[in-house]
């Protein structure tokens, strides 16, 4: 499964560019404070001190990031838009 979190600042050409043609298939979630929140609102941790015990700590990276979190049929692919640095 693949999710997605974009800034509120990036325009959609910018969407276009890094995810490709969008569908309308594509799962987007609301911009989150920190990777805390991020990893809680995908529901891969259940709470922010989880994602924290998880080492997931800090920040929101800036830029494109695309991450995978688990392993096998609980592997989630995040993709991240972040701010322009």
């Amino acid at each position: 499964m693949e999710i997605h979190f974009v800034h509120p600042n990036r325009p959609q050409s910018d969407l276009e560019l890094f995810l490709g043609p969008l569908d309308g298939s594509e799962i987007f979630l609301p911009w989150p404070r920190d990777m805390q929140e991020l990893l809680v609102t995908a529901k891969k941790f259940s709470s922010r001190g989880e994602a924290q015990r998880n080492g997931f700590k800090g920040p929101v990276p800036p830029n494109f990031n695309h991450m995978h979190v688990g392993q096998g049929a609980n592997r989630l692919d995040i993709w991240i838009i972040g701010e322009e640095t």
